[in-house]
């Protein structure tokens, strides 16, 4: 059975051979392992997809390479400074004056109404051109198709950070909620106006909300925009006959009733050490496709590899095969090679029926 066999019988509700692996891997060893070649600036772009498509069933749309020169810095056309990591990459926050500039600077930026035009097609054209190549290219591979458009609430978020954002909440709240709408409208007619490839089976719409123990905002400020626009988001896609996949990290138990009310199909990565646990999850919401679920907080890392199989193992049977196992965010460098094989192979060697 291939990758995409596997992902279409799960994603019609039936249980295929096995579990499919759905992660993004940022781990040198992990990289090497699969590919077979030495990771190095002039390896990387086609070690890194190469590896994914090896060890997985199914990753995002798109493929992080390292920097090999940890620590580098640039600046932003706004003047804010991003520094580099091996897998990583931190953007300072941008600082406005008051409340006032900031509002007025949005305010302008999503001024025009909401109209799909010729520039947008030519960029969704082009976003839908460079998936289908990475398909052509690694075609075991079943990756997330995104759609482009302004930026998402995450992205709203962290240009200003949490601290000057839950401010802008009290002070302009209308300005954040126009933004969210902007995003959804855009995305929304973007899923109208694609011609879909038969091969995007999962649409992917992310928007980190929660940390470890709850929501990031209070539910009725999601409430107001976020779940309205992702209701419409949502819509589109079925219409397309396609699956949404969801993406937040921490624990979403307080709004993952109205998630799962505005449409999402699948949700990614259940984070076990935020609380959310994929036996629950499930019990609550059984058409919910589950992906991720093994921490790679402290099991992937530290644990044993009889913890981690162990653990697999209960995951599996706790969703009733509706899961896609992998990491609880991202194979990160801290993974031992050994314990992400454990994973690895566990899932492998269990069978349905």
């Amino acid at each position: 059975m291939t990758s995409r066999e596997r992902i279409r019988i799960l994603l019609e509700g039936k249980l295929p051979d096995r579990p499919p692996l759905y992660d993004v891997i940022r781990n040198d060893a992990v990289i090497e392992h699969f590919s077979g070649g030495k990771l190095n600036r002039k390896t990387a772009a086609s070690l890194v997809p190469l590896a994914h498509e090896r060890a997985l069933d199914a990753t995002k749309s798109f493929f992080r390479l390292p920097n090999f020169q940890a620590g580098t810095t640039e600046v932003t056309k706004d003047g804010r400074k991003v520094t580099h990591q091996k897998w990583t990459s931190w953007c300072d926050h941008r600082v406005y004056a008051s409340a006032e500039e900031y509002a007025e600077a949005k305010k302008a930026l999503t001024a025009e109404p909401c109209v799909w035009c010729d520039e947008d097609q030519e960029r969704l054209t082009e976003v839908i051109a460079r998936w289908q190549a990475l398909q052509r290219q690694y075609p075991a591979l079943c990756q997330d198709l995104e759609f482009p458009g302004p930026a998402r609430l995450d992205n709203i978020f962290s240009e200003v950070g949490l601290e000057a954002f839950s401010y802008y909440m009290v002070d302009c709240p209308d300005v954040l909620h126009r933004q969210v709408h902007f995003h959804f409208e855009k995305i929304t007619q973007a899923v109208e106006a694609a011609d879909l490839p038969e091969e995007a089976l999962l649409i992917s719409e992310a928007a980190d909300m929660a940390f470890k123990t709850g929501l990031l905002f209070p539910p009725a400020f999601l409430r107001k925009s976020f779940i309205p626009g992702y209701t419409r988001f949502c819509d589109a896609v079925h219409r397309k006959g396609r699956k949404v996949l969801f993406h937040s990290d921490g624990n979403l138990t307080e709004i993952l009733d109205d998630l799962v009310e505005a449409g999402i199909d699948l949700l990614h990565p259940l984070e076990p050490l935020a609380g959310m646990d994929p036996g629950e999850i499930h019990r609550r919401y059984p058409h919910l496709i589950l992906l991720g679920s093994i921490d790679v907080s402290q099991l992937l890392p530290y644990g044993t590899e009889e913890q981690i199989a162990d653990r697999v193992k209960r995951n599996i049977e706790a969703a009733e095969g509706m899961i896609m196992i992998g990491s609880s965010t991202e194979v990160h460098n801290e993974v031992p090679l050994r314990n992400y094989l454990a994973l690895h192979e566990a899932v492998l060697d269990y069978r349905y029926g």
